[in-house]
């Protein structure tokens, strides 16, 4: 949702989830708008096709609707068309796939009447091999490689970009990204004995640490720290059917982030 919450996609699972299931779960990127996802396994179980929630927002003392979000799914558990509409814009994020696997995604942004689709194009053993940008005319912004040692993803190479990975028990310990221009990018994980990740830490001009705490496989908490000062920190409830249903934020930013968004599930689909 943009700048003003790190979670992403806040569905789900609408009756009989397990207590100890884990909802969300913090993706290992730097793209730290987007830090937390929700498990596909989820959808699939409970066959879930479409989704539409809202999103209130509480910002210097007065509640409005931020947004609403409209999500549908194959029989895979696999999202296929994302569609956030705010006040001022609406974005649409489409997803094809071929033999299981990701193979085109195209987002486009209503209000800038931008358009921007990514193909990817993987071994025969479903490692990512290419990933290529193409603007709204259908030229190449850009084209990342992707290279593997004993299975795992050890470096990608782009135009402006590359990144090298290192691993720990199978998980991710670090990503150090060289931006062309001189600039370096450092994310370092850290992770429970569940294999939950615990902390993130990424330094770029200056250090950001985020920490996860759970509860019964759920993230309750979220903390961001700046040069090793609190930043904010978002909470989160959630109802009996394990959705998320409030995110407090503290402190509130004035005229910058709400104090606290609210997420209400007003339709859901599915196939059976």
């Amino acid at each position: 949702m943009g700048s003003i919450r790190i979670i992403a996609s806040l569905l789900l699972i609408l009756s009989g989830l397990a207590a100890q299931a884990q909802l969300l779960q913090p993706k290992s990127s730097a793209v730290m708008n987007r830090a937390i996802e929700f498990n596909p396994n989820f959808i699939k179980s409970k066959k879930i096709n479409t989704i539409t929630t809202t999103t209130h927002k509480t910002m210097n003392g007065k509640e409005s609707v931020f947004s609403k979000e409209y999500y549908q799914y194959n029989e895979a558990g696999q999202l296929m068309k994302w569609v956030e509409i705010f006040e001022d814009t609406s974005r649409v994020h489409t997803y094809t796939y071929a033999n299981g696997l990701l193979s085109e995604y195209t987002y486009s942004d209503w209000r800038f009447g931008g358009q921007e689709t990514t193909k990817y194009h993987y071994n025969d053993k479903g490692q990512l091999l290419k990933k290529t940008l193409y603007n709204g005319e259908g030229a190449v912004k850009d084209t990342m490689l992707y290279y593997y040692n004993s299975g795992q993803l050890t470096k990608t190479r782009g135009s402006q970009t590359n990144t090298s990975y290192t691993y720990s028990n199978g998980k991710i310990t670090s990503e150090i990204t060289s931006i062309k221009g001189g600039t370096t990018i450092i994310n370092r994980y850290q992770y429970n004995q569940q294999g939950q990740e615990v902390e993130r830490e990424i330094t770029w001009h200056y250090t950001t640490s985020y920490y996860f705490d759970y509860a019964e496989g759920r993230i309750v908490t979220y903390a961001k720290e700046k040069d090793n000062a609190l930043v904010q920190t978002h909470t989160f409830t959630y109802n009996a059917n394990h959705l998320v249903t409030t995110e407090v934020i503290a402190p509130e930013m004035k005229g910058l982030t709400p104090k606290k968004v609210t997420y209400e599930y007003t339709h859901y689909g599915s196939f059976e």
